[in-house]
């Protein structure tokens, strides 16, 4: 009696041990998975920006040299015919979020708490990309 007790405790503590490091590894691989050649990370759009818009988030109107320089990328992008949607404010909302649904959350928020501009492009997102970061990233997601 002790001893199928015994293996039935070594079948169980097995069988968690297995699904613990499959979950590990996803994890792990999902991580790896998560950061573009361009550096983007894997990040939920801002609520109320197009899809297929680039978002960037950063102060109107502003003289500061990071607004202005989140002006000039806007304007870099639409000269080059990409559309564009611009926000002093960004809100990430996500309906029965699951696990990475929350994770990709967590990303956004630490890219929009990072260097201003933050740039959103179809669920991949960085703080103070430069043009040709961002215009190589639209062009992978397209």
């Amino acid at each position: 009696m002790q001893l199928s007790r015994f293996l039935i405790f070594l079948v169980l503590v097995g069988v968690l041990g297995y699904a613990w490091e499959h979950r590990r590894a996803s994890s792990a691989a999902e991580a790896a998975a998560s950061e573009s050649p361009n550096g983007f990370v894997l990040a939920l759009h801002p609520a109320g920006a197009p899809p297929e818009a680039v978002a960037i988030l950063a102060p109107e109107n502003c003289p500061s040299e990071r607004a202005q320089r989140a002006s000039s990328l806007a304007d870099d992008l639409e000269r080059r015919g990409i559309p564009v949607f611009r926000s002093a404010h960004g809100a990430i909302v996500a309906d029965n979020p699951t696990p990475q649904m929350m994770e990709r959350g967590q990303r956004a928020a630490d890219v929009i708490n990072g260097a201003v501009p933050a740039v959103f492009i179809r669920g991949w997102a960085k703080s103070n990309p430069t043009t040709e970061e961002v215009v190589a990233e639209y062009e992978r997601t397209r």
